[in-house]
């Protein structure tokens, strides 16, 4: 999957169901793995 396609789906996730943190830090997760670093990114993975 593209970043955008990730974002995409946590959103739609986000607004359409019951959201639980669980999910932002696997998206974080995912978002890393495609090679996008930030500090924030790095943060957001530790909070699980």
């Amino acid at each position: 999957m593209t970043l955008e396609e990730l974002t995409l789906e946590i959103y739609a996730e986000r607004v359409l169901t019951h959201f639980e943190g669980k999910r932002l830090v696997a998206w974080t997760v995912n978002v890393l793995k495609l090679g996008y670093e930030s500090d924030n990114l790095y943060v957001l993975t530790g909070l699980d």
